[in-house]
């Protein structure tokens, strides 16, 4: 995994959090915990297929899975597979955000350390799903 950036104090998390962007080099394994899998999915001419974002939030985001508690990785990525495909397809890892937080934190995801992963999808498939 290569870093490409580090956001100490980072705004979306509690007092003293720090998330970190990785880039993923070929046969990287997704680092342990897993909290969400993200899903890229991109067309030939570049265009990034979203959905909105989950919540309430305004905005749009790419399509996601929350990883249950003791899910395997690659359980959590076949069930956003079929979320957005309607079937499973070959994926290859791009990264993934660990944030980093105070253990006694007030913090939705896994404390200290929470990682979110990116994986893009080598498919011509289209998404079964509402996006843009």
């Amino acid at each position: 995994m290569i870093l490409l950036s580090a956001i100490p104090d980072a705004p979306w998390l509690p007092p003293l959090g720090r998330a970190e962007v990785y880039l993923a080099e070929h046969g990287d394994r997704a680092p342990e915990p897993v909290s969400i899998v993200r899903l890229l999915v991109a067309s030939p001419h570049g265009a990034i297929f979203c959905v909105p974002r989950s919540g309430g939030r305004p905005g749009l985001d790419l399509p996601a899975a929350i990883v249950a508690d003791d899910e395997p990785l690659s359980a959590a990525l076949n069930r956003l597979l079929h979320t957005v495909f309607g079937t499973t397809a070959p994926i290859r890892a791009l990264g993934h955000i660990r944030n980093t937080v105070p253990l006694d934190s007030t913090y939705e995801w896994p404390t200290p350390i929470a990682h979110f992963t990116v994986h893009q999808a080598m498919t011509t498939l289209e998404p079964v799903l509402d996006g843009t």
